[in-house]
């Protein structure tokens, strides 16, 4: 990890089922949207601050009153540093470009690891999603940790390394170890290149995996980072 010399953050959908296509089509619509309501809204508070003058009479406190400088003074100090953060952020917002995904030619051999505990029938949904993925089998290892569920957790995932077994490897643990456990478990028998972790709640969309790989193609990159979106947001 010495040779690397920053971590470059990117993101990946994980849904509900829909095409990451639309998903990406629609999270770039609401992006704009969002970034345009942002920008608006600085321009139009400088605006104010400038030419309506409306910080006056709060300038005026400060400078006149002795007792409520020691509030409002501080106050402006802090409302400044939050407006200029705010202006950083959405001008590194604006900077910021996805990278492209990998090729299916290109991919290098990929570890997933599931930790999973009392997920009963949802892990199954999580490792038939990694299984269904777009990246070519022969360079994919899944392997699957049951962290001493109490639950049918274990059948499931038994289930799938029926379905796939070539691909996904189960591991069980006796008695609950935590998930930094079950990680390291998954780690330390990892093969591939690169190794992604998924919470056994979540469902990857096809391209997510292509998509984790594509900014690895540059050295400078020691780790990705995926976008998650709430799988049941329309049930509760």
């Amino acid at each position: 990890m010495s040779e690397i010399e920053e971590n470059i953050v990117t993101t990946y959908p994980v849904g509900h089922g829909k095409s990451s296509e639309r998903y990406t089509e629609s999270s770039d619509f609401w992006d704009s949207i969002l970034r345009c309501v942002i920008l608006a809204c600085l321009i139009f508070i400088t605006y104010l601050s400038i030419a309506g003058a409306v910080f006056d009479p709060v300038f005026g406190y400060a400078r006149t009153d002795q007792w409520s400088r020691f509030i409002i003074r501080p106050s402006l100090i802090w409302g400044l540093m939050g407006s200029m953060f705010l202006v950083f952020r959405t001008l590194l917002w604006f900077r910021y470009r996805p990278f492209p995904a990998a090729n299916i030619e290109e991919a290098p051999h990929l570890t997933v690891i599931i930790p999973a505990y009392n997920e009963g029938e949802m892990v199954e949904r999580t490792i038939n999603s990694v299984a269904s993925a777009s990246y070519p089998h022969d360079k994919l290892e899944i392997f699957v940790i049951d962290d001493g569920s109490k639950d049918d957790t274990w059948r499931y995932i038994l289930n799938s390394a029926l379905r796939y077994p070539k691909l996904v490897t189960p591991v069980r643990f006796a008695k609950n170890r935590g998930k930094r456990a079950a990680l390291e478990k998954g780690f330390r028998q990892a093969r591939g290149e690169i190794a992604v972790t998924i919470d056994s709640d979540s469902v990857i969309e096809k391209n997510s995996l292509l998509n984790i790989i594509g900014p690895f193609r540059n050295a400078k990159v020691g780790a990705v980072a995926g976008k998650v979106a709430v799988y049941n947001r329309r049930e509760g």
